[in-house]
């Protein structure tokens, strides 16, 4: 039996608007987190999509020692990365126009201008009218229709589009699940590290949630990511 979870935010600190800042190789320097601090830092957000455990264990450990040092709790959230829905490498970047078409197959199964994705359940997880995001929004394709492993595209929202960019289907219906053998291990460091909330990526359903929920068993609070259509419905039922 765990004993109950106290936040390293305390009181008021809970209920009211938290300012979470993102961490990475340029923002681990002891001297500027501790400046973070000091200037309002609540949540030091960890992403495990990028990066190394060593290296996340690392800078978890200096935000803690900076928050010593400017006389204030810092909360941690690790976020974990859910279902890799990505585009796949591309020999360069490529502009796309908007009214133009593409075409996303699974990587590797790519043939002349059709674009790799990591996602090999695209084409069957959307149908003909569903948005798509780019590159964090950044861009915007709409599905005119898919044929097996392929998914026709035309462009709304153009830009530059390179490898690696993020993949969000806010009004599909992803097969994957939540939980990723990935995020397992990464949830594992995340408790072993004490992190204080742990982020849970492409939330559709409140089974999503219990599901985390039931693997915590209260070391950390849940944080639901919305971000599908499928979720909006739901929002009472997942807080």
């Amino acid at each position: 039996m765990h004993p109950p979870f106290e936040p390293a935010l305390p009181d008021a600190c809970m209920l009211r608007t938290k300012i979470v800042c993102t961490l990475g190789p340029a923002s681990s320097d002891p001297s500027l987190l501790e400046a973070l601090i000091r200037t309002g830092m609540d949540v030091a957000r960890i992403n495990m999509s990028h990066g190394d455990r060593e290296t996340h264990r690392a800078t978890l450990r200096a935000v803690r020692e900076a928050g010593r040092a400017a006389g204030r709790k810092v909360g941690v959230l690790v976020d974990l990365q859910g279902p890799k829905i990505r585009v796949g490498k591309l020999p360069q970047p490529l502009q796309l126009v908007p009214g133009s078409t593409v075409v996303f197959v699974p990587e590797g199964k790519e043939r002349g201008d059709e674009l790799p994705t990591t996602y090999e359940h695209l084409a069957h997880d959307i149908g003909e009218g569903d948005q798509v995001l780019l590159d964090d929004g950044l861009l915007e394709i709409v599905c005119t229709g898919t044929d097996g492993d392929r998914a026709t595209f035309e462009v709304i929202r153009g830009g530059l589009l390179s490898s690696n960019k993020g993949i969000n289907i806010p009004s599909g219906t992803l097969s994957a699940s939540s939980l990723t053998p990935k995020d397992l291990e990464d949830l594992d460091f995340a408790l072993a590290e004490e992190a204080d909330f742990v982020g849970l990526s492409f939330v559709r359903a409140p089974e999503d949630v219990l599901a985390l929920k039931d693997r915590v068993r209260g070391r950390a609070l849940v944080v639901a990511k919305i971000e599908m259509a499928r979720a909006m419905g739901q929002v009472d039922a997942i807080l």
